[in-house]
């Protein structure tokens, strides 16, 4: 063989070699240009879809275990635990309830596998076999006393909130309620929210009066945020993972706190009137007045439309596991996005 024929081979090779590198450095750049895109660029467009069961109906409530649970009329619900595909209903049936009877507002407790549930006149029930049974557990309540609406904690306590204004707490499964020492600055609660990991920090808000927080279960209370204006109701979260990191929406505009409230950071223009956040990835999302569904991977810093219409503003969302649970024209439906 000639000398020329292993140079030829080698200046091939050589040539391969340089343009592999070439591809390779593409690639790279490509992907660092694509990571330095705001993250707002990077969300992909997905699209809201129906349940199968076509159920009427708004998202309540997702336990720590992905079972979603789904208020559809009167004293029905339904649950699913296969992320939305299938869902078998649940009737609420009380020796003493009327057919009648409008059970609203499920919600889980994360430590003891407890539905509860509230009905129009404000009694309250809770089922401990995945709703095949129910009891009444707020017999105990002061006289005259109406329950709007129920938070459970991870510490096994219930906590409810009057029509007056009140909050009250059982640890004895509605034996006894006792109230929850709110300062009288901090007005009527209109949200309360409690601390996943730390079951004494809690909470409480209105539009009036702003934030007020305690992190001793209810002993001693700070104001942690001025009034909110807006019409919209307000909502809070606290972040599971990361028990100073809080989230308001009032007035269309979400704001978040990193600080535990010393400070706060306007993060959407008034267009919001849902918000909801993944505990399991930590994803947010947001619904628009226009129905838009928005998505924020970097815990509200930047939002991107990742669905366009189709799912109602004046109703709930849900989100756990990946999937997001809303209303589509009074039927429940569901956005994967994992």
């Amino acid at each position: 063989m000639s000398e020329a024929k292993p140079l030829q081979i080698r200046q091939r090779v050589a040539r391969w070699v340089l343009l592999l590198l070439v591809v390779a450095a593409g690639g790279i750049w490509a992907l660092i240009w694509w990571s330095s895109r705001p993250v707002e660029a990077r969300l992909t467009e997905l699209r809201w879809h129906p349940i199968k069961d076509a159920l009427t109906g708004e998202p309540a409530t997702v336990s720590a275990a992905g079972t979603a649970y789904v208020h559809v009329v009167g004293a029905t619900f339904a649950r699913s635990d296969d992320g939305g595909k299938t869902w078998p209903t649940i009737e609420v049936a009380l020796p003493d309830a009327k057919p009648t009877d409008a059970w609203t507002s499920p919600v889980f407790a994360p430590k003891d596998a407890k539905i509860y549930a509230l009905s129009g006149d404000g009694t309250v029930i809770a089922s401990e076999d995945d709703g095949a049974t129910w009891r009444a557990i707020a017999a105990n309540l002061p006289r005259k006393t109406r329950v709007e609406r129920l938070v459970a904690s991870p510490d096994t306590a219930l906590i409810a909130i009057t029509t007056k204004g009140a909050v009250l707490r059982t640890w004895d499964d509605g034996k006894s309620w006792k109230p929850l020492a709110t300062p009288k600055e901090a007005g009527v609660p209109e949200a309360l929210v409690v601390d996943p990991a730390h079951p004494s920090t809690i909470l409480i808000g209105s539009r009036a009066k702003g934030i007020f927080r305690t992190v001793d279960g209810g002993t001693d209370w700070q104001n942690v945020a001025p009034p909110i204006t807006g019409a919209a109701p307000l909502q809070l979260i606290v972040d599971a993972k990361a028990s100073t990191r809080y989230w308001a929406l009032s007035g269309g505009t979400i704001v978040r706190s990193s600080d535990g409230g010393a400070t706060w950071k306007e993060l959407t223009n008034p267009a919001i009137v849902q918000i909801a956040r993944d505990g399991q990835n930590g994803r947010m999302y947001a619904v628009t007045k226009s129905g838009e569904t928005l998505a924020s991977r970097d815990d509200g810093a930047h939002w991107g439309v990742i669905a366009r219409g189709g799912v109602g503003s004046t109703t709930p969302i849900v989100a756990a596991w990946g999937v997001v649970y809303g209303t589509l024209n009074g039927t429940v439906g569901t956005l994967a996005d994992r």
